[in-house]
Order: structure tokens, then sequence, then C-alpha cells
């Protein structure tokens, strides 16, 4: 046999709840529960994007053919984050992304560009604040 709860109502004299009302305002605390987490967890992801620094690798303007491309970052503490990416023969090379956490200070990227004939090595001092994105063009003498 159900116990009756007794709630003030309006007026301030207690009122007997049935107990469909009380599994409904249960629920809808739950509910209400599990929104706000979802919520909190929306939020701490979207922060965590602001902390990265994307590089972007392009080889497209070395006009020779590209057999692969790496990115390695640096800094003080260590490595960052690598990638790397591979080209099959004829295969118009597309630019290489990485998402990593944002470096301190001290940082640099070292990229190795695999071509038909020899691989280069280019390292590179950088400053890139989180939420950043550095594009690096390779074989361009200008950037």
């Amino acid at each position: 046999m159900p116990v009756p709860v007794l709630v003030p109502d309006f007026w301030g004299t207690p009122a007997r709840v049935s107990p469909i009302v009380r599994r409904l305002v249960a629920r809808a605390v739950l509910a209400a529960g599990v929104g706000a987490i979802a919520i909190l967890l929306a939020r701490a992801c979207e922060s965590s994007a602001a902390r990265e620094v994307t590089f972007i690798v392009d080889p497209r303007p070395l006009g020779e053919p590209v057999r692969a491309v790496r990115i390695d970052v640096f800094d003080r503490e260590g490595a960052r984050g690598s990638g790397e990416r591979r080209y099959d023969a004829g295969e118009r090379p597309e630019p290489l992304r990485l998402e990593t956490a944002a470096p301190g200070a001290g940082a640099e990227v070292v990229i190795e560009v695999e071509l038909a004939d020899r691989v280069d090595r280019v390292r590179h001092g950088i400053d890139a604040p989180a939420g950043s994105t550095v594009k690096i063009l390779l074989g361009d003498v200008t950037r």
C-alpha cells in the first residue's frame, strides 16, 4: 500500500500527492540532470578544441612528384604530435592536416618530404598560440 506524502498546496495546507505525479516529477528531475551533464560535456569538448593548434602542410607548390610528407612538432617538453601522408605514383598531393596540443616555448616543427629522387628535411621554430592554424606551403620561398 503506498504511503501518502503530504505536500503543502497553494494555501499552505497539506495535500496528498498521487504516485503518478511523484513518478513524473522524479523522471523530470532525472532528465534535467542528464541534460545538464550533456551540456557540461559538450562545453568541455568545445573548450579542448580551443587549446589545440592545427598545422596544415601543403606540398602542392613543390611541382615535383611527392611520395610522402611527414610533420613532427616538438617543444622543450618533448614531442607534441606527428602525422604522415603517403601518395601513390601519379597521385596529386593533397595537404596534410595535424591537430596537436598547443606547443610551449621553444617549439619547432620538422617536416620531411620524400620526393622521387631525394628526401628533404626542414626545421623551423614556431610560436603558435592555442586555437590558431599554421599553414605551411612547401616549395614556396615567400612563406
